[in-house]
């Protein structure tokens, strides 16, 4: 009878460590989901913001504005490409 006991004392730490650990990996998983959402909305404000610059150049012929639109551009899209690769390999996660 007491190796009874003892066996169903020493399930309980497995199986609560078990609770935890599915808890952990939950909570783990709705850090990852809200993070790509956040990338997703941070891409998406980033191509907005490149199509107006972009479309800001067609409408001037100034030279200095052209250029500094351009550098704007290439700043914005790389931030918008890190910003994809960080939102794949987050994806591989889920």
């Amino acid at each position: 009878m007491r190796e009874e006991t003892e066996q169903v004392d020493s399930d309980k730490p497995s199986s609560t460590n078990d609770y935890q650990l599915q808890k952990e990996n939950q909570k783990e998983q709705r850090r990852l989901a809200r993070r790509l959402e956040q990338l997703e909305a941070q891409i998406e404000d980033l191509d907005s913001q490149i199509s107006q610059l972009q479309e800001a150049m067609q409408a001037t012929n100034d030279a200095g504005e052209l250029m500094e639109s351009q550098q704007q551009i290439d700043q914005l899209t790389a931030a918008q490409e890190a910003f994809m690769l960080e939102w794949e390999e987050l994806a591989e996660k889920v």
